[in-house]
């Protein structure tokens, strides 16, 4: 069985925008929680960034937030490696679910904030420096507190 719950619009919006199609005039931030690869972690990690900023081999693709739930009692059995860069969870033989996945960004949850206005990307790097805490103590404060919606 394959899986999504995170094959949206906003999805097809952040790729589009990597692939250099969207309108002019929009900028796209993107923040939320991700696996924490740390052997001792106990929660995800956060992040935030401007969609088009990742390097082109770390672009966002249609495998991440994939999950594949391989039947062991299929007549025709699937292998593993079937669809790389997708998530895989097999029965093992002690009757404990495992998987596997590539040790790339893997987002848990996520908002997309999209802004199509003059200055567009300026407030998505704006937000996304608020977001990591990382703006200035002198920043004036452009979004509310409880949702990024500009006050301009």
């Amino acid at each position: 069985m394959l899986f999504s719950n995170s094959h949206t619009a906003s999805k097809f919006n952040r790729i589009g925008t990597e692939q250099g199609l969207a309108a002019v005039g929009t900028a796209l931030t993107r923040f939320g929680t991700c696996y924490n690869f740390a052997p001792d972690a106990t929660e995800p990690d956060f992040f935030a960034y401007v969609v088009g900023d990742r390097p082109d081999e770390d672009e966002e693709t249609f495998e991440e937030g994939l999950h594949l739930f391989v039947n062991p009692w299929a007549a025709v059995p699937l292998s593993t490696n079937a669809l790389p860069g997708v998530t895989t969870y097999k029965l093992g033989e002690s009757g404990v679910l495992g998987f596997t996945f590539p040790v790339s960004f893997r987002p848990f949850a996520s908002k997309t904030v999209v802004f199509e206005q003059e200055g567009a990307e300026m407030l998505a790097r704006y937000l996304q420096l608020k977001l990591l805490g990382r703006l200035p103590p002198d920043a004036p404060e452009l979004f509310d507190t409880e949702e990024p919606t500009p006050n301009l």
